[in-house]
């Protein structure tokens, strides 16, 4: 059993399905709603907790009612929260997603919580990790805990989503071993190839290990000698809920590593497991051990 901690957000997913996307100003009738917690580190620890790690999260939470529903919801994944950070006066951050039959999923996020500081990140107890995740977010103080860890325990597998570009995000790489992007990031650095996308961070970061998620197509990868790798989705699936996907996909390719699989081999088992979050609601019994 692997020790793994996360650092990033919990949100509150309020999922609303339609028919179609509603045009504005008009009011359509949802034919199903579900409540549940979301957040790219913490569905990624729930996914790992099933696949038998040892997993906490580093984050910050509200006092409201409903962080005790993201916390009653980590501890049924056994997700340890000893060093979760409980702020007053603030709400829990909300995601409103709607996804219609026609394919489309749309999200808006309202956020009123601080960001985990470097101060409130638990130094002491982060050498006793196999595997540290970061989410890509609050750059400045998040740069000054890997840069810590880094310094610290050199020998720790450090990991940072870039999901979205943010100001300096890049910043981030330099003190990680393994760099997952997403497709919009790779987008939003006018690239439309991800293995020319990855082959430029390589380039830039030789010392790294490099993933691009390409959405249906699967996920591109780039090892440290500069071989480009792909894993191909899975196809013929019946597709009903992608929430989380990259996230666990991501989940697959730490799993993976900590397995001690080959690159060939990481890419299937990430898409593997993608594919099964895409075929079920949510994040209950995605125990792959097997894998």
């Amino acid at each position: 059993m692997s020790r793994v901690l996360a650092v990033g957000i919990a949100v509150l997913d309020v999922i609303n399905f339609v028919d179609e996307y509603p045009g504005e100003d008009a009011e359509v009738r949802a034919s199903s709603q579900i409540i549940c917690r979301g957040g790219n580190a913490t569905n990624s620890l729930v996914v790992l907790s099933q696949l038998g790690h040892d997993c906490s999260w580093s984050g910050v939470i509200a006092d409201d009612i409903n962080a005790q529903f993201l916390l009653d919801d980590l501890s049924l994944y056994h997700i340890n929260v000893s060093d979760v950070v409980a702020v007053t006066g603030y709400q829990t951050p909300v995601s409103t997603i709607i996804i219609s039959d026609e394919g489309s999923r749309t999200i808006v996020h309202y956020r009123d919580l601080p960001e985990l500081s470097y101060s409130d990140f638990n130094m002491e107890q982060a050498g006793r990790f196999d595997w540290i995740h970061f989410e890509g977010r609050n750059v400045n103080e998040t740069r000054k805990i890997m840069q810590e860890i880094k310094l610290k325990y050199p020998e720790i597998p450090v990991s940072v989503e870039l999901e979205k570009p943010r100001e300096s995000i890049n910043s981030l790489i330099e003190y990680a071993s393994y760099v997952f992007y997403s497709k919009i990031f790779m987008q939003a650095l006018n690239f439309d190839d991800p293995e020319l996308f990855l082959s430029s961070m390589y380039k830039d970061y030789p010392d790294k290990e490099h993933y691009c998620a390409y959405g249906e197509q699967g996920v591109y990868a780039i090892d440290m000698n500069g071989e480009i790798f792909f894993g191909k989705a899975k196809n013929n699936i019946n597709v009903i809920d992608t929430v989380g996907a990259g996230d666990t996909l991501n989940s697959g390719i730490i799993h993976a590593n900590l397995q001690k699989l080959e690159m060939g081999e990481r890419l299937q088992v990430a898409c593997e497991m993608a594919a099964r979050k895409c075929s079920q609601q949510g994040f209950s019994g995605l125990d792959m051990s097997e894998l």
